[in-house]
């Protein structure tokens, strides 16, 4: 029913979907489900890559976080630059890369808590627009989990935080590169 009512609302707001690349990473994260799934929209002229995250704690709680961006006006297939980016989250943290800029407050507070911050990766794939939207990917690891923090900022909008498990990207990537070998 929800699914249905978000369907109107993008119908609306002039958001068409190109292509559903559906689920392509569920399991467990921490205590939690987690399923990860990708599409490809037009809005605004616009093609955008959108990565949904969905954590669940059994039926009563569900958190959803949408992070996109628009990586080309010409053509849905422009997807080079996305799958690099993808590609170098995919890989891990490299020196050079990934950049940690945290403060040594911060990586004192990171210490108590047994977060291992590996750096942040800011991605080239975003389009230039009025919207300044920028993504970042940030590579933790807590409790022995490798987690990435992907983040979407934009200008008037703020910031979405999806937190995605590592091994996602490894399917995101194939996901994106079946599409592109068909499109």
């Amino acid at each position: 029913m929800l699914e249905a009512a978000m369907r109107d609302v993008k119908s609306a707001a002039g958001i068409e979907e190109i292509a559903d690349l559906g689920v392509v990473h569920a399991g467990m994260f921490g205590l939690q489900s987690c399923a990860v799934s990708l599409r490809i929209e037009r809005w605004q002229g616009m093609f955008h890559v959108c990565i949904d995250t969905v954590l669940s704690d059994g039926p009563a709680f569900r958190r959803t976080r949408v992070v996109k961006w628009p990586y080309s006006s010409r053509d849905r297939r422009d997807l080079a630059k996305v799958l690099v980016d993808l590609h170098v989250v995919r890989a891990g943290p490299r020196p050079g890369v990934f950049v940690d800029d945290r403060t040594a407050a911060g990586k004192w507070l990171d210490s108590l808590t047994r977060r291992v911050v590996h750096g942040t990766y800011t991605f080239r794939s975003p389009l230039e627009t009025d919207q300044k939207t920028g993504v970042s990917a940030e590579i933790v690891d807590i409790g022995g989990a490798r987690t990435v923090t992907l983040v979407e900022s934009a200008a008037r909008r703020g910031h979405v935080a999806a937190y995605v498990p590592h091994e996602a990207f490894a399917r995101l990537c194939a996901a994106l590169e079946r599409y592109v070998a068909i499109v």
